[in-house]
């Protein structure tokens, strides 16, 4: 998965002691191997093929904390976003 654009940003706002934004963006998935087509995988794994589906449509929102080195992601594990 590799963000393909941001398409809206609100904030940063101070949430006790630290910055945080809101993100809204577009994201896409390349190179997916030609086993995710069957239709065995899609009925066995339908939230990672929501992810799938919903790629260059979707637009999830991700908190993002604000700091000296950039931007981390609230409640992902350690993604750095810029």
């Amino acid at each position: 998965m590799t963000p393909d654009g941001v398409v809206q940003w609100e904030g940063p706002a101070d949430y006790g002691g630290y910055q945080e934004a809101h993100v809204r963006f577009r994201y896409k998935i390349e190179g997916l191997p030609a086993w995710t087509s069957d239709s065995t995988f899609r009925a066995a794994f339908r939230e990672v093929m929501k992810v799938i589906d919903g790629a260059e449509t979707e637009e999830p929102v991700r908190k993002v904390k604000l700091t000296s080195n950039g931007g981390e992601t609230v409640g992902l594990r350690r993604a750095s976003i810029f």
